[in-house]
C-alpha cells in the first residue's frame, strides 16, 4: 500500500485524471489513501482497454473510408477522362462524374472524421504503434471473409490495397491536389501494400 503523501501529484493528475478528481473529495481520499497505486493501475487498465476498443472501431471506419476513397477515385477518373471532356464538347449537359465524385467525397469525409475521432491519443510511440496496429488489424480483417469464402487470398489482398489507395486518394484530394496527382498518390501507396 502507498501513502497519499508519497504520491507525485502532478504525475497523478496527468496520468490518472479521474482518480485525481476523486481524491479532491475528502471522504473518498480518507477511504482511498492507502490504495492510490491500485486505483491508479485500475484507471490506466480501464483506459487502455477502452483505447483498444476505440482503435478497433477506428479500423472499421478506416475500411469504409478506404472503400469510399476508391469509389471517389473512380468517379474522379471518370470525370477527368470521360464526362468533363464530353461536357466541354456539349455532348453532356454537365460533368456528372464531378458531381458523383463530390457526393462520394462528402461520405468519405464523414468516415475520415469518425476514424480520427475514435483513434486514441497515445502517450508514447509504443502506445501509438499498438493502437495503429490494432486499427490496421480490424481494417484488414474485414476483407478476410472474401478470401475465406472464395478460397482466393488475392481478394483480401486486393481489397487491402484498394482501401489503402482509397485513403491516399482522399487525403490527396482533401489537400487540394487535382485528380491526376491524387490518383498518382493512390497508386504509389497501393504499390507499397501489394
Amino acid at each position: 500500500s502507498s501513502d497519499l503523501a508519497d504520491v507525485d501529484l502532478p504525475e497523478l493528475v496527468r496520468s490518472n485524471p479521474i482518480l485525481a478528481r476523486q481524491l479532491e473529495d475528502p471522504n473518498f481520499a480518507a477511504l482511498a489513501h492507502d490504495d492510490t497505486a491500485n486505483l491508479s493501475g485500475l484507471e490506466q487498465t480501464a483506459r487502455y482497454g477502452l483505447n483498444v476498443g476505440k482503435s478497433l472501431l477506428a479500423g472499421v471506419y478506416g475500411a469504409s473510408e478506404g472503400l469510399l476513397g476508391t469509389l471517389e477515385a473512380g468517379a474522379g477518373a471518370m470525370s477527368q477522362y470521360l464526362t468533363r471532356p464530353l461536357a466541354s464538347a456539349h455532348l453532356l449537359p454537365e460533368d456528372t462524374g464531378l458531381r458523383i465524385e463530390a457526393g462520394i467525397r462528402e461520405l468519405r469525409q464523414t468516415q475520415t472524421a469518425a476514424r480520427k475521432y475514435f483513434t486514441p491519443k497515445a502517450e508514447s510511440t509504443l502506445e501509438a504503434g499498438v493502437y495503429g496496429g490494432l486499427q490496421s488489424l480490424s481494417q484488414n480483417l474485414i476483407t478476410l471473409p472474401a478470401a475465406l469464402i472464395s478460397g482466393n487470398p488475392a481478394l483480401a489482398l486486393g481489397s487491402m490495397s484498394a482501401m489503402t489507395g482509397g485513403q491516399s486518394y482522399g487525403k490527396a484530394r482533401d489537400k487540394g491536389l487535382d485528380t491526376g496527382m491524387a490518383l498518382s498518390s493512390a497508386f504509389r501507396s497501393e504499390e507499397h501494400t501489394s
